[in-house]
Protein backbone atom coordinates (compact mmCIF):
# COMPACT_ATOMS: atom_id res chain seq x y z
CA UNK A 1 0.00 0.00 0.00
CA UNK A 2 1.30 3.45 -0.86
CA UNK A 3 2.05 5.77 2.07
CA UNK A 4 -0.63 8.25 0.99
CA UNK A 5 -3.25 5.49 0.75
CA UNK A 6 -2.20 4.13 4.16
CA UNK A 7 -2.54 7.53 5.81
CA UNK A 8 -5.97 8.05 4.26
CA UNK A 9 -7.08 4.61 5.42
CA UNK A 10 -5.74 5.19 8.92
CA UNK A 11 -7.53 8.52 9.14
CA UNK A 12 -10.78 6.97 7.99
CA UNK A 13 -10.53 4.21 10.59
CA UNK A 14 -9.29 6.55 13.35
CA UNK A 15 -6.21 4.36 13.86
CA UNK A 16 -3.45 5.96 15.99
CA UNK A 17 -0.24 6.43 14.04
CA UNK A 18 3.39 6.37 15.08
CA UNK A 19 5.12 9.33 13.46
CA UNK A 20 8.81 9.31 12.46
CA UNK A 21 9.56 11.19 15.69
CA UNK A 22 8.30 8.16 17.61
CA UNK A 23 5.30 9.94 19.11
CA UNK A 24 1.90 8.30 19.29
CA UNK A 25 -0.18 10.88 17.46
CA UNK A 26 -3.91 11.28 17.11
CA UNK A 27 -5.15 10.21 13.68
CA UNK A 28 -6.40 13.73 12.99
CA UNK A 29 -2.93 15.17 13.56
CA UNK A 30 -4.42 17.82 15.87
CA UNK A 31 -2.49 17.00 19.05
CA UNK A 32 1.04 18.41 18.80
CA UNK A 33 2.01 17.37 22.34
CA UNK A 34 1.05 14.51 24.61
CA UNK A 35 1.78 16.41 27.84
CA UNK A 36 1.83 20.01 29.03
CA UNK A 37 3.33 21.24 32.30
CA UNK A 38 2.35 24.79 33.22
CA UNK A 39 4.35 26.56 35.90
CA UNK A 40 2.84 29.67 37.43
CA UNK A 41 6.10 31.45 38.24
CA UNK A 42 3.94 33.33 40.64
CA UNK A 43 4.03 35.76 43.53
CA UNK A 44 4.50 38.85 41.37
CA UNK A 45 7.73 38.90 39.33
CA UNK A 46 8.87 42.28 38.04
CA UNK A 47 10.59 42.27 34.64
CA UNK A 48 13.21 44.65 35.99
CA UNK A 49 14.56 41.88 38.26
CA UNK A 50 13.95 39.02 35.82
CA UNK A 51 14.40 39.88 32.14
CA UNK A 52 16.12 43.24 32.58
CA UNK A 53 18.60 41.80 35.13
CA UNK A 54 18.94 45.01 37.10
CA UNK A 55 20.21 42.99 40.07
CA UNK A 56 22.23 40.63 37.87
CA UNK A 57 20.97 37.44 36.28
CA UNK A 58 18.75 36.05 39.02
CA UNK A 59 17.43 33.40 36.61
CA UNK A 60 20.53 31.84 34.99
CA UNK A 61 18.82 28.49 34.47
CA UNK A 62 16.08 30.15 32.44
CA UNK A 63 17.77 33.13 30.78
CA UNK A 64 20.94 33.73 28.84
CA UNK A 65 23.29 36.27 30.38
CA UNK A 66 26.30 36.50 32.72
CA UNK A 67 25.29 39.65 34.57
CA UNK A 68 26.88 39.67 38.03
CA UNK A 69 24.66 39.69 41.10
CA UNK A 70 24.35 43.02 42.91
CA UNK A 71 27.13 43.21 45.47
CA UNK A 72 25.05 44.94 48.14
CA UNK A 73 22.46 42.14 48.45
CA UNK A 74 24.17 38.95 47.33
CA UNK A 75 25.17 38.14 50.92
CA UNK A 76 21.44 37.66 51.50
CA UNK A 77 21.26 34.93 48.86
CA UNK A 78 21.31 31.20 49.62
CA UNK A 79 23.85 28.99 47.93
CA UNK A 80 22.36 27.05 45.01
CA UNK A 81 23.90 24.44 42.68
CA UNK A 82 25.79 25.73 39.62
CA UNK A 83 23.61 26.93 36.77
CA UNK A 84 22.72 24.65 33.88
CA UNK A 85 25.17 24.49 30.97
CA UNK A 86 22.38 25.52 28.60
CA UNK A 87 19.61 27.81 29.92
CA UNK A 88 16.03 26.83 29.24
CA UNK A 89 15.75 29.75 26.83
CA UNK A 90 17.82 27.71 24.34
CA UNK A 91 15.10 25.08 24.19
CA UNK A 92 12.13 27.26 23.42
CA UNK A 93 10.63 30.68 22.82
CA UNK A 94 10.79 33.58 25.26
CA UNK A 95 8.11 36.28 25.09
CA UNK A 96 9.84 39.35 26.52
CA UNK A 97 6.78 41.63 26.50
CA UNK A 98 3.94 39.45 27.67
CA UNK A 99 1.03 41.20 29.38
CA UNK A 100 -1.50 40.91 32.18
CA UNK A 101 -3.66 43.45 30.39
CA UNK A 102 -6.83 43.92 32.42
CA UNK A 103 -8.19 43.64 35.93
CA UNK A 104 -6.45 44.14 39.28
CA UNK A 105 -2.96 42.66 39.59
CA UNK A 106 -3.93 40.40 42.50
CA UNK A 107 -2.82 36.82 42.97
CA UNK A 108 -6.13 34.98 42.68
CA UNK A 109 -7.42 37.01 39.73
CA UNK A 110 -3.98 36.69 38.17
CA UNK A 111 -3.98 32.92 38.58
CA UNK A 112 -7.50 32.63 37.26
CA UNK A 113 -6.77 34.75 34.17
CA UNK A 114 -4.09 32.21 33.25
CA UNK A 115 -6.25 29.21 34.19
CA UNK A 116 -9.58 30.32 32.69
CA UNK A 117 -8.59 32.40 29.66
CA UNK A 118 -10.69 35.31 30.94
CA UNK A 119 -9.86 38.50 32.82
CA UNK A 120 -11.65 39.32 36.05
CA UNK A 121 -12.14 43.05 35.50
CA UNK A 122 -13.40 43.76 39.01
CA UNK A 123 -11.18 41.27 40.75
CA UNK A 124 -12.32 38.02 42.30
CA UNK A 125 -13.38 37.09 45.80
CA UNK A 126 -10.92 34.36 46.87
CA UNK A 127 -13.62 32.67 48.95
CA UNK A 128 -15.60 31.68 45.86
CA UNK A 129 -14.87 29.62 42.80
CA UNK A 130 -14.64 31.16 39.36
CA UNK A 131 -17.85 31.38 37.31
CA UNK A 132 -15.71 30.49 34.29
CA UNK A 133 -14.42 26.96 33.67
CA UNK A 134 -10.77 26.28 34.31
CA UNK A 135 -8.20 24.83 31.95
CA UNK A 136 -8.58 21.51 33.77
CA UNK A 137 -12.31 21.39 33.07
CA UNK A 138 -11.94 22.34 29.42
CA UNK A 139 -9.23 19.71 29.00
CA UNK A 140 -11.16 16.91 30.63
CA UNK A 141 -14.53 17.63 29.05
CA UNK A 142 -13.48 18.46 25.50
CA UNK A 143 -10.61 16.06 24.90
CA UNK A 144 -11.37 13.12 22.65
CA UNK A 145 -11.58 10.68 24.30
CA UNK A 146 -12.73 12.42 27.49
CA UNK A 147 -9.89 12.42 30.02
CA UNK A 148 -10.03 11.04 33.55
CA UNK A 149 -9.07 13.12 36.56
CA UNK A 150 -5.79 11.20 36.78
CA UNK A 151 -4.70 13.14 33.70
CA UNK A 152 -5.12 16.58 35.35
CA UNK A 153 -3.23 17.77 38.44
CA UNK A 154 -3.12 21.11 40.26
CA UNK A 155 -0.24 21.43 42.72
CA UNK A 156 -0.42 24.57 44.81
CA UNK A 157 1.27 26.04 47.84
CA UNK A 158 -1.68 26.98 50.00
CA UNK A 159 -4.97 25.33 50.83
CA UNK A 160 -6.71 28.69 50.77
CA UNK A 161 -7.31 30.44 48.43
CA UNK A 162 -5.61 28.49 45.63
CA UNK A 163 -7.52 25.24 46.11
CA UNK A 164 -10.47 26.95 44.39
CA UNK A 165 -8.53 26.88 41.11
CA UNK A 166 -8.98 23.13 40.61
CA UNK A 167 -12.51 23.59 39.24
CA UNK A 168 -15.12 26.30 38.80
CA UNK A 169 -18.69 26.97 39.88
CA UNK A 170 -19.85 26.75 36.27
CA UNK A 171 -22.86 24.42 36.06
CA UNK A 172 -21.83 23.03 32.66
CA UNK A 173 -18.45 21.95 34.05
CA UNK A 174 -17.64 22.07 37.77
CA UNK A 175 -16.39 19.38 40.16
CA UNK A 176 -17.09 16.50 37.78
CA UNK A 177 -14.34 17.83 35.49
CA UNK A 178 -11.93 19.15 38.11
CA UNK A 179 -8.25 18.42 38.65
CA UNK A 180 -6.64 16.46 41.44
CA UNK A 181 -5.56 19.13 43.90
CA UNK A 182 -2.42 18.38 45.90
CA UNK A 183 -0.70 20.49 48.55
CA UNK A 184 2.73 18.92 49.27
CA UNK A 185 3.45 21.09 52.30
CA UNK A 186 0.55 19.56 54.19
CA UNK A 187 1.60 16.05 53.28
CA UNK A 188 4.90 16.84 54.96
CA UNK A 189 2.92 18.00 58.02
CA UNK A 190 3.67 21.67 57.68
CA UNK A 191 7.13 23.11 57.79
CA UNK A 192 9.64 20.51 56.59
CA UNK A 193 12.42 23.02 57.15
CA UNK A 194 12.08 22.93 60.94
CA UNK A 195 10.77 19.41 61.41
CA UNK A 196 12.77 16.62 63.07
CA UNK A 197 12.96 13.71 60.64
CA UNK A 198 11.12 10.96 62.46
CA UNK A 199 13.44 8.14 61.45
CA UNK A 200 16.22 9.69 63.48
CA UNK A 201 14.31 7.90 66.23
CA UNK A 202 13.83 4.14 66.44
CA UNK A 203 10.18 3.35 65.87
CA UNK A 204 8.42 0.07 65.19
CA UNK A 205 6.51 -0.76 62.03
CA UNK A 206 3.30 -0.54 64.05
CA UNK A 207 4.22 2.92 65.33
CA UNK A 208 5.06 4.02 61.80
CA UNK A 209 1.75 2.69 60.51
CA UNK A 210 -0.05 4.60 63.24
CA UNK A 211 1.84 7.77 62.34
CA UNK A 212 0.90 7.37 58.68
CA UNK A 213 -2.75 6.85 59.61
CA UNK A 214 -2.72 9.91 61.88
CA UNK A 215 -1.24 12.08 59.13
CA UNK A 216 -3.75 10.83 56.57
CA UNK A 217 -6.69 11.21 58.96
CA UNK A 218 -5.67 14.67 60.18
CA UNK A 219 -4.96 16.10 56.75
CA UNK A 220 -7.18 14.04 54.46
CA UNK A 221 -9.06 17.09 53.24
CA UNK A 222 -6.07 19.41 53.17
CA UNK A 223 -3.16 17.40 51.86
CA UNK A 224 -4.78 16.19 48.67
CA UNK A 225 -8.38 17.08 49.39
CA UNK A 226 -9.83 13.58 49.28
CA UNK A 227 -13.46 14.65 49.54
CA UNK A 228 -13.15 17.28 46.82
CA UNK A 229 -11.21 14.95 44.54
CA UNK A 230 -13.72 12.17 45.15
CA UNK A 231 -16.22 14.10 43.04
CA UNK A 232 -14.28 13.44 39.87
CA UNK A 233 -12.09 10.38 40.48
CA UNK A 234 -13.27 6.85 39.91
CA UNK A 235 -13.04 4.45 42.84
CA UNK A 236 -10.08 2.74 41.19
CA UNK A 237 -8.21 6.01 40.73
CA UNK A 238 -8.98 7.16 44.27
CA UNK A 239 -7.36 3.97 45.48
CA UNK A 240 -4.30 4.60 43.32
CA UNK A 241 -3.94 8.15 44.60
CA UNK A 242 -4.49 7.08 48.19
CA UNK A 243 -1.77 4.44 47.77
CA UNK A 244 0.54 7.05 46.30
CA UNK A 245 -0.07 9.47 49.18
CA UNK A 246 0.55 6.72 51.71
CA UNK A 247 3.78 5.83 49.95
CA UNK A 248 4.98 9.43 50.03
CA UNK A 249 4.09 9.83 53.71
CA UNK A 250 6.06 6.68 54.45
CA UNK A 251 8.98 8.00 52.41
CA UNK A 252 8.87 11.12 54.55
CA UNK A 253 8.78 9.12 57.78
CA UNK A 254 11.68 7.01 56.51
CA UNK A 255 13.76 10.15 56.06
CA UNK A 256 13.91 9.93 52.27
CA UNK A 257 12.96 13.60 51.95
CA UNK A 258 15.63 14.84 54.34
CA UNK A 259 17.38 16.32 51.29
CA UNK A 260 15.32 17.54 48.35
CA UNK A 261 16.68 18.63 44.96
CA UNK A 262 20.26 18.27 46.22
CA UNK A 263 19.63 21.19 48.59
CA UNK A 264 20.18 21.56 52.30
CA UNK A 265 16.95 21.76 54.35
CA UNK A 266 17.54 25.37 55.38
CA UNK A 267 17.56 26.41 51.69
CA UNK A 268 14.20 24.86 50.89
CA UNK A 269 11.01 26.84 50.53
CA UNK A 270 7.54 25.69 49.54
CA UNK A 271 8.18 26.55 45.88
CA UNK A 272 10.98 24.01 45.73
CA UNK A 273 8.90 21.44 47.59
CA UNK A 274 5.95 21.96 45.23
CA UNK A 275 8.08 21.46 42.15
CA UNK A 276 9.85 18.46 43.69
CA UNK A 277 6.51 16.71 44.17
CA UNK A 278 5.35 17.84 40.73
CA UNK A 279 8.24 15.84 39.27
CA UNK A 280 7.29 12.84 41.37
CA UNK A 281 3.68 12.97 40.20
CA UNK A 282 4.85 13.30 36.59
CA UNK A 283 6.97 10.20 36.98
CA UNK A 284 4.28 8.29 38.90
CA UNK A 285 1.20 9.01 36.80
CA UNK A 286 2.46 10.85 33.66
CA UNK A 287 -0.61 13.14 33.52
CA UNK A 288 -1.31 14.96 30.28
CA UNK A 289 -1.84 18.25 32.12
CA UNK A 290 -0.07 19.35 35.28
CA UNK A 291 -0.04 22.88 36.70
CA UNK A 292 2.14 23.96 39.63
CA UNK A 293 2.34 27.34 41.34
CA UNK A 294 5.17 29.05 43.22
CA UNK A 295 4.29 31.87 45.60
CA UNK A 296 7.57 32.39 47.47
CA UNK A 297 8.33 35.46 45.40
CA UNK A 298 5.44 37.22 47.12
CA UNK A 299 7.83 38.09 49.96
CA UNK A 300 8.60 41.15 47.84
CA UNK A 301 5.99 43.17 49.77
CA UNK A 302 8.29 43.43 52.79
CA UNK A 303 11.77 42.17 51.86
CA UNK A 304 13.32 43.02 48.50
CA UNK A 305 16.42 40.84 49.02
CA UNK A 306 14.36 37.81 50.00
CA UNK A 307 12.17 38.45 46.95
CA UNK A 308 15.28 38.31 44.73
CA UNK A 309 16.55 35.23 46.54
CA UNK A 310 13.25 33.45 45.98
CA UNK A 311 13.32 34.35 42.28
CA UNK A 312 16.64 32.47 42.18
CA UNK A 313 15.03 29.49 43.91
CA UNK A 314 12.07 29.50 41.53
CA UNK A 315 14.55 29.57 38.63
CA UNK A 316 16.40 26.56 40.05
CA UNK A 317 13.07 24.75 40.63
CA UNK A 318 12.14 25.30 36.99
CA UNK A 319 15.47 23.84 35.87
CA UNK A 320 14.92 20.81 38.13
CA UNK A 321 11.46 20.34 36.61
CA UNK A 322 12.84 20.55 33.05
CA UNK A 323 15.69 18.15 33.82
CA UNK A 324 13.26 15.66 35.34
CA UNK A 325 11.13 15.74 32.19
CA UNK A 326 14.22 15.19 30.02
CA UNK A 327 15.24 12.18 32.11
CA UNK A 328 11.88 10.47 31.57
CA UNK A 329 11.95 8.58 28.28
CA UNK A 330 8.16 8.71 27.97
CA UNK A 331 7.94 12.45 28.56
CA UNK A 332 11.00 14.15 27.12
CA UNK A 333 10.02 14.09 23.42
CA UNK A 334 6.35 14.75 24.02
CA UNK A 335 6.11 17.42 26.75
CA UNK A 336 5.86 21.20 26.55
CA UNK A 337 6.78 23.29 29.59
CA UNK A 338 5.24 26.75 29.95
CA UNK A 339 6.37 29.22 32.64
CA UNK A 340 4.57 32.51 33.23
CA UNK A 341 4.09 34.89 36.20
CA UNK A 342 0.52 35.79 37.05
CA UNK A 343 1.52 39.48 37.15
CA UNK A 344 4.47 41.78 37.84
CA UNK A 345 5.22 44.43 40.49
CA UNK A 346 5.07 48.20 40.73
CA UNK A 347 7.66 50.56 39.30
CA UNK A 348 7.76 52.59 42.52
CA UNK A 349 8.67 50.87 45.81
CA UNK A 350 6.79 51.05 49.08
CA UNK A 351 8.30 52.23 52.38
CA UNK A 352 9.44 48.83 53.75
CA UNK A 353 13.24 48.43 53.97
CA UNK A 354 15.02 45.11 54.36
CA UNK A 355 18.26 44.54 56.29
CA UNK A 356 20.28 45.65 53.26
CA UNK A 357 18.39 48.93 53.04
CA UNK A 358 16.44 47.96 49.93
CA UNK A 359 12.83 49.10 49.53
CA UNK A 360 10.14 46.50 48.93
CA UNK A 361 7.61 46.33 46.09
CA UNK A 362 3.84 45.94 45.94
CA UNK A 363 1.62 45.21 42.92
CA UNK A 364 -1.23 47.70 42.59
CA UNK A 365 -2.07 47.60 38.88
CA UNK A 366 0.39 50.20 37.63
CA UNK A 367 1.85 49.76 34.15
CA UNK A 368 4.96 47.93 35.35
CA UNK A 369 2.88 45.38 37.28
CA UNK A 370 1.22 44.41 33.99
CA UNK A 371 4.53 43.59 32.29
CA UNK A 372 5.45 39.92 32.51
CA UNK A 373 7.25 37.27 30.48
CA UNK A 374 6.35 33.85 29.15
CA UNK A 375 8.66 30.94 28.38
CA UNK A 376 7.48 28.03 26.23
CA UNK A 377 10.00 25.19 25.99
CA UNK A 378 9.82 21.74 24.51
CA UNK A 379 11.08 19.38 21.81
CA UNK A 380 12.28 20.96 18.57
CA UNK A 381 9.50 19.30 16.55
CA UNK A 382 6.89 21.12 18.69
CA UNK A 383 8.46 24.39 19.93
CA UNK A 384 10.73 26.83 18.09
CA UNK A 385 14.15 26.78 19.73
CA UNK A 386 16.26 29.67 21.05
CA UNK A 387 13.78 32.30 19.89
CA UNK A 388 12.85 35.64 21.47
CA UNK A 389 9.65 37.53 20.73
CA UNK A 390 10.58 41.10 21.60
CA UNK A 391 7.47 42.92 20.42
CA UNK A 392 4.51 43.43 22.76
CA UNK A 393 2.85 40.10 22.03
CA UNK A 394 0.87 37.64 24.07
CA UNK A 395 -0.99 37.93 27.35
CA UNK A 396 -2.24 35.88 30.28
CA UNK A 397 -5.48 34.80 28.64
CA UNK A 398 -3.54 33.21 25.76
CA UNK A 399 -2.33 30.33 27.90
CA UNK A 400 -5.62 28.37 27.89
CA UNK A 401 -6.08 28.36 24.08
CA UNK A 402 -2.39 27.56 23.61
CA UNK A 403 -2.56 24.55 25.93
CA UNK A 404 -5.85 23.54 24.31
CA UNK A 405 -4.14 23.60 20.91
CA UNK A 406 -1.14 21.61 22.16
CA UNK A 407 -3.33 18.92 23.73
CA UNK A 408 -5.72 18.80 20.80
CA UNK A 409 -9.04 20.10 22.17
CA UNK A 410 -9.04 23.73 20.98
CA UNK A 411 -11.63 23.19 18.24
CA UNK A 412 -13.95 21.31 20.58
CA UNK A 413 -14.00 24.25 23.00
CA UNK A 414 -15.46 26.66 20.47
CA UNK A 415 -15.00 30.30 21.47
CA UNK A 416 -15.35 30.05 25.21
CA UNK A 417 -12.20 32.03 26.05
CA UNK A 418 -10.84 35.42 25.04
CA UNK A 419 -7.24 34.60 24.14
CA UNK A 420 -5.40 33.24 21.12
CA UNK A 421 -2.94 30.44 20.40
CA UNK A 422 0.67 31.60 20.79
CA UNK A 423 1.60 30.37 17.34
CA UNK A 424 4.86 32.35 17.24
CA UNK A 425 6.36 29.77 19.61
CA UNK A 426 5.12 26.66 17.82
CA UNK A 427 6.51 24.75 14.87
Amino acid sequence: MKRRDFLQTAAALSIPMILPSGRLFAASGNRPAGHVVLCLFAGGVRNMESLDMQEGNLMPNLLKGDHSLSADIRDGFDSLPPKAIQPLQKFGTLYRNFRFSHGPTAHVSGHLSVLTGKYFLNGHNPKYRSPYPTLFEYFRKHSDPVQSAMEAWWIAERNDPFNICSFSANKEYGAAFGANYFHPGTLLRGNILQEQIITNQIISKQQQAERIKNILDKHSNAQWNFQQNAFHNSVENREKIDAYIRKEVKNHLDGKFSQIMNLQPDVLNEDLINVFFATRILNEFRPRLLVVNMMGIDRGHTDFTLYCNNIRKADYALRYLWDSIQQNERLKNDTVLIAVPEHGRNLEPNSMRDRFGRLALDHTSDEMSRRIFCMIAGPAHIVKQNQEVKSVSGESIDIVPTVAHLLGFRDQMGFKVQGRVLNEALV
